[in-house]
């Protein structure tokens, strides 16, 4: 019998499809390894600040990151990441870890690895989902001709890289485009310092009118870029400043030689149609268990 041919690699029209268009589980993988590395990079910079004032733990097991900040409570900061069905045999370890910290368990389950027996242990043991994930990717062809990434003519749009003299700038639009508020600012300030000279992060920042209105971040490392946090002063949203930051970063990624470029979002939100309005596509969606901590 002869071999079955590989199929044709053809859209519905007819063309042929390029290696953005097949989704493939190394493609999640690699998502999901670029966003787990970058996030131990914070926080990793943000312990070796004098006396660990935020209060970081990190422990790296079995290819699972498990995360803890005393005084940053947020999800991001208190969470397992990469969870797969060797965690079974670390949920007692787990669960006393995070109940004598005080916080509830938090698994990020890695969508290409997750079981059967995995999901019947968590919701056995009364797990439950707190939240979906979305991570999206671009890959770069070799010789990939660059990104427009001009604004329009005439919109008073600028983006450009941000350094140290733009630490408070940044961390107002931070602190006020998510809820946090001014008091926020001194130790979001102290926190991105310590990221903006750190090799391979670089922070962007979108003007409008000589004002600054946005602004995002990105870490390079292995070939990989994770745009990781982005926001928006809540009266400057709706105007295309992070479509704008996006494609600037997507670019800066190409030129610095990178194969992938990869991001995060809540699953069909706005921040997703801008991710895919700039070429990026669904690696995958993750849910996020959590068991409650119980006095």
């Amino acid at each position: 019998m002869e071999p079955e041919e590989e199929p044709d690699e053809r859209g519905n029209g007819g063309g042929l499809l390029n290696a953005n268009d097949i989704l493939l589980a190394m493609h999640a993988s690699a998502a999901e390894l670029a966003e787990a590395e970058s996030m131990k990079d914070r926080m990793q910079a943000v312990r070796e600040r004098a006396g660990n004032p935020e209060g970081v733990e990190i422990v790296e097991q079995d290819g699972m990151l498990r995360l803890f900040s005393r005084s940053m409570p947020w999800p991001q900061f208190n969470t397992v990441k990469g969870v797969h069905e060797g965690v079974l045999e670390r949920l007692d370890d787990l669960e006393r870890y995070y109940r004598e910290r005080e916080r509830p368990v938090r698994l990020e389950l890695s969508p290409q690895r997750i079981t059967s027996a995995l999901l019947q242990e968590l919701g056995r043991r009364g797990y439950r989902t707190a939240a979906l994930h979305a991570g999206l990717y671009r890959l770069f062809a070799p010789k990939e001709a660059g990104i427009e990434v001009e604004p329009s003519s005439g919109s008073g749009l600028t983006i450009r890289q941000a350094g140290l003299a733009d630490a408070e700038a940044y961390a107002r639009i931070h602190c006020l485009s998510t809820g946090l508020g001014e008091s926020g600012i001194p130790s979001v300030r102290a926190n991105n310092e310590v990221l903006m000279e750190r090799p391979g992060w670089s922070f962007w920042i979108a003007e409008r009118d000589g004002e600054p209105a946005a602004v995002g971040v990105m870490r390079i490392s292995g070939g990989a870029a994770n745009l990781s946090f982005a926001a928006t002063l809540p009266e400057e949203r709706g105007r295309g400043l992070q479509q704008a930051l996006l494609l600037a970063r997507l670019e800066a990624a190409r030129a610095a030689g990178c194969l992938i470029a990869v991001s995060q979002c809540e699953p069909y939100s706005i921040s997703m149609r801008n991710m895919q309005r700039c070429g990026m596509r669904l690696a995958f969606i993750r849910p996020h268990l959590m068991l409650p901590h119980h006095p």
